[in-house]
Formats: C-alpha cells, structure tokens, sequence
C-alpha cells in the first residue's frame, strides 16, 4: 500500500507505505504529486515505510517512468 498523507505548504510529500505497492497505489498517488509539481518549484519526500514487504514489478515500472520524467524538479 502506498498513500499520500498530505503535501505541505513547504512542498514536502509525506507517503506512507506498508505491504506490497501496487500498481493501483501508484495510479493513485501520482496524479496528486503531479498538481504538486504544478503548485511547488520542488518537493522533498518523507516517506513512511513500515513493515513494507515489496512492490511489483510493473509498480516499480510506474514508479520509474515517474521518476525519469521529473528527475529534474528533485532537489539534491
């Protein structure tokens, strides 16, 4: 499971994650960190993980596509 708590008025994304992420989960947090990429120059991450056991295959795809398309508004 992978949701997203809130996006802050700083710009931080604080998700939580637990079990197994699946494509749904991130069919479902993505749109909401797309809008905060509309509202924020930046976002930084706080990402709550516990008891986390995996992420499929085709979520992990997702997650990097994601990735690649916005790796230039992730601060160093």
């Amino acid at each position: 499971m992978l949701g997203l708590k809130e996006i802050n008025s700083n710009g931080v994304v604080v998700l939580e994650a637990s079990g197994k992420i699946t494509r749904e989960d991130c069919h479902k947090v993505f749109p909401k960190l797309e809008a905060g990429f509309d509202d924020h120059e930046s976002l930084h991450f706080y990402i709550d993980l516990r008891d986390l056991s995996g992420m499929e295959l085709v979520a992990l795809k997702e997650d990097l596509r994601f990735d690649v398309k916005h790796k230039w508004t992730y601060p160093k």
